[in-house]
C-alpha cells in the first residue's frame, strides 16, 4: 500500500497538493457565509406577521426561492422560478413581499444598466457596479 501524505486518490502526484493556509481560510469564510445566509432566512415568517403579512406558500415560495438565490436576480426571474414551485403565485404578491423584504434588509434593489429592476440578496456592503456598454458584462465594486 502507497503512503504518499496527500495523495487522494489522484492519479498524478503532482495535482495532489496539500492543504494550506488559504484554503482553510477560504473554506471557513465559506462555511461563516453559508451560516450568515441561513440565519438571514431563520426568522423571516416571524418578521412578516409582525408586519402584518400571512406565511402563505407563495410567499414561502419566494422567501425559498431568495434563499437559494446568490448575488443579483430580476423581479421577473423571481416569479418565474416561484410560479416553479407554486403555479398560483402572483406577480403583486412577489413584489409586495420584496417591498417588505427590503424594509426588513434581506434584499436590496436597484436598477440595471437597461432599467430592470435587480434585486440583491441578503446584500452586505454598500457596493456598485460597473457595466460595459459594448459586451453588457457586469461586475460589482466596493466601496473602498
Amino acid at each position: 500500500m502507497d503512503h504518499r501524505p496527500y495523495d487522494r486518490g489522484v492519479s498524478s502526484i503532482s495535482n495532489a497538493r496539500p492543504p494550506t493556509a488559504r484554503t482553510a481560510t477560504a473554506r471557513t469564510a465559506t462555511a461563516r457565509t453559508a451560516a450568515a445566509r441561513s440565519a438571514g432566512w431563520q426568522d423571516v415568517r416571524a418578521r412578516l406577521h409582525a408586519r402584518g403579512l400571512r406565511w402563505t406558500p407563495q410567499r414561502r415560495a419566494l422567501v425559498d426561492v431568495l434563499a437559494a438565490s446568490r448575488g443579483h436576480v430580476t423581479g421577473a426571474e423571481l416569479v418565474e422560478r416561484c410560479r416553479a414551485v407554486d403555479p398560483s403565485t402572483t406577480p403583486s404578491t412577489v413584489y409586495r413581499t420584496l417591498d417588505v423584504l427590503e424594509e426588513l434588509g434581506l434584499v436590496r434593489h436597484a436598477h440595471g444598466a437597461d432599467g430592470r429592476e435587480e434585486y440583491h440578496v441578503l446584500p452586505g456592503a454598500e457596493h456598485g457596479h460597473l457595466h460595459c456598454a459594448r459586451c453588457g458584462a457586469a461586475w460589482e465594486l466596493g466601496a473602498d
